[in-house]
């Protein structure tokens, strides 16, 4: 008998599945409504003109994480660049490797570098190495994005409806669904609503406050965890 304890778990399918309930044929038509009638692109041009103020503590915060990132790439034989742009209002550095590995120093920079930037980001590059994608929250925005977006798109009644249609046409998919039927039925218990009523509640709490969609995730995940190494134990 192995003495081996294994944790193991295959998500493939479960990530499709919320995928396909993200990219539904409605949000796909209201996405492509919103870019070709150039509502994306007014929201882009109001966000533009709002005042942009540089957040002091954030540009030392960013000027040291380029200075120790650069030392990295020097010491590494890779490729930097670091972006400061005052068009789009964001920053970002940049740092290619044909691998990346974390120990020692570098360890520390990595913890340092996650500890202080907003999106920490890898990705492949075109010749087969992988870039490093970091980006902090350099300037802000003073003004309301919110109401930006919900005042471009209220101009288009059409978009609006799509938008609605999307809420619907994900909950028909839930709802169909027997596994995810299943959660939302236990969640409502107690309530007083129906699956269907606390489906409508819980999209409008999580638009509220995305954040919980993580803490139940992650009790979701801890209860599989559970349940998978009390079962290697027996």
């Amino acid at each position: 008998m192995s003495n081996d304890v294994i944790f193991e778990r295959d998500y493939t399918q479960e990530v499709k599945k919320i995928r396909e309930m993200t990219y539904t044929q409605a949000s796909k038509d209201a996405w492509d409504f919103a870019v070709s009638n150039d509502v994306m692109k007014s929201i882009g041009e109001r966000f533009r003109e709002l005042p942009h103020i540089i957040i002091p503590k954030n540009k030392e915060l960013f000027e040291e994480c380029e200075k120790r990132l650069d030392r990295f790439a020097l010491l590494h034989a890779g490729k930097i660049r670091s972006v400061i742009s005052y068009e789009n209002f964001d920053a970002h550095i940049y740092v290619e490797l044909p691998f990346f590995e974390f120990h020692g120093e570098d360890l520390e920079l990595f913890r340092y570098v996650t500890n202080c930037m907003d999106m920490v980001h890898f990705y492949p590059t075109e010749d087969g190495g992988i870039r490093l994608s970091v980006s902090l929250e350099y300037f802000y925005d003073a003004g309301d994005k919110d109401a930006i977006i919900a005042e471009e798109v209220s101009k288009h009644p059409e978009l609006v409806d799509m938008l609605d249609s999307t809420h619907e046409e994900e909950k028909e998919i839930v709802m169909n669904d027997p596994k995810l039927r299943a959660i939302i039925e236990q969640l409502a218990e107690g309530t007083g609503l129906s699956p269907e009523e606390y489906y409508d509640h819980f999209d409008a709490m999580l638009k509220e406050h995305p954040e919980i969609f993580e803490e139940i995730l992650e009790e979701s995940l801890d209860n599989q965890r559970r349940k998978i190494k009390e079962q290697n134990e027996e």
